[in-house]
């Protein structure tokens, strides 16, 4: 049923928008401003829902860049998919900082050990 939708407005679509763009250039010239190439920006004809956006993330992460996954499965921008791309490379950034071990410090001193005691003399014999 849903391919079936699917199919169907992308046919009706396709069947409107030459009318659509005539009736716009012609309301367009008759305010005096004429117009050509007018593009329509028609929504998306799908809802995905998080999680078939997060499962088909994880499946194309092999085969696709970031941009990619970002833009044609998570639907954002250029520009906003620029900006998230960035704000994960300045947390990847921060987190080695993070994880990466302190600079070595000068050696343990701890005081050499002195009595007479031995590991054999536990019993005080």
């Amino acid at each position: 049923m849903r391919e079936s939708a699917t199919s169907t407005i992308r046919d009706r679509r396709a069947r409107v928008t030459p009318a659509l763009k005539l009736l716009w250039r012609i309301v367009f010239a008759f305010a005096g401003q004429p117009r050509t190439g007018l593009r329509l920006h028609w929504g998306p004809i799908e809802f995905r829902s998080l999680a078939e956006k997060g499962a088909a993330s994880a499946q194309a992460s092999a085969a696709l860049s970031q941009e990619r996954i970002l833009t044609d499965i998570w639907e954002m921008s250029p520009q906003e998919a620029a900006l998230v791309i960035q704000q994960r490379t300045a947390d990847a950034l921060l987190r080695m900082q993070i994880a990466a071990p302190a600079e070595p410090s000068a050696p343990d001193s701890t005081p050499p050990v002195t009595g007479d005691s031995t590991d054999d003399d536990i019993d005080g014999q």
